[in-house]
């Protein structure tokens, strides 16, 4: 800058100004979306840091208060109570900060182990009644099997009418809910 008052000349030194480019970041999950979550599996979440200048600082938000400054997350024994919207914002050694990048995670739960419950013991040519929680869902089925064999039943109350001791075995349950399956533990009559 040069500047002239009453014939005088100054001429000003040089001043570099640098103006750094922001990072971007991409957040992202190699196992997502989670179906039929069980409460033992975890949740992976990634974020990919680009331009600016090393090294990155990471400030990760999420569903139910979630925080991290991990680049690469892990939430242990994710539910679908851990399912929504997580965000990451990548800041560099200058101190610049990228956009916020987002991920919508999906999670299902499985649906609880059924337990089979019985009517009680009955005499030939009685009734004998087992018996699962009736469980809601868009396309629920029930897959009755004694001794191995399928029965025909898509009921979450299997009747035994006339009951005979053939009918004596172990009897299992698969309860199907909206493509998550569950399987009771044998009952034996």
């Amino acid at each position: 800058v040069l500047v002239t008052v009453n014939d005088c000349d100054a001429t000003s030194s040089v001043y570099t100004l640098e103006i750094y480019g922001n990072p971007t970041a991409t957040a992202s999950s190699n196992n997502a979306p989670l179906n039929c979550a069980t409460g033992t599996q975890a949740l992976n979440l990634m974020a990919n840091a680009a331009n600016g200048q090393t090294p990155y600082t990471y400030a990760w938000t999420g569903p139910n208060s979630f925080i991290s400054t991990n680049a690469d997350p892990i939430i242990s024994n994710a539910t679908a109570a851990n399912a929504g919207t997580y965000t990451v914002i990548v800041t560099d050694a200058n101190g610049c900060a990228s956009a916020a990048s987002s991920i919508e995670i999906e999670i299902t739960d499985a649906p609880d182990q059924p337990v089979i419950t019985s009517s009680g013991a009955t005499c030939e040519g009685g009734n004998v009644t087992l018996e699962v929680a009736s469980y809601a869902g868009a396309n629920v089925t029930y897959t009755w099997e004694k001794d191995g064999l399928g029965l025909i039943n898509n009921s979450n109350v299997l009747e035994i009418n006339p009951a005979t001791t053939a009918d004596n075995g172990d009897y299992i349950v698969t309860v199907n809910v909206d493509g998550c399956a569950a399987i009771a533990a044998a009952f034996t009559l």
